[in-house]
């Protein structure tokens, strides 16, 4: 695992009490992988509205794929997903 090269996977609930949590990984990803500040804050915001979305989608689980690969952070939730070059 680098900064450039990583994958991990989650599962959260689908409640209003897990959306923070993918959020909060966000930020750490685009801390970790050292992306500017004004992309790293837009990208954070996308997830938020992803994970919002999908949290209220339905019952159960979701899973949330985080990956950092080819230049590129993107998290997968729930068929959904939100990328963010590493360079600005």
């Amino acid at each position: 695992m680098t900064p450039t090269s990583f994958t991990f996977h989650i599962s959260v609930p689908r409640d209003a009490l897990s959306a923070p949590i993918v959020q909060g990984l966000a930020a750490h990803a685009v801390t970790y992988t050292k992306m500017d500040a004004a992309s790293g804050r837009a990208f954070v915001e996308r997830v938020a509205v992803a994970s919002d979305r999908a949290m209220s989608a339905q019952s159960g689980s979701c899973a949330v794929e985080f990956v950092c690969a080819d230049g590129e952070l993107r998290v997968l939730i729930d068929g959904e997903t939100v990328r963010q070059s590493l360079t600005a």
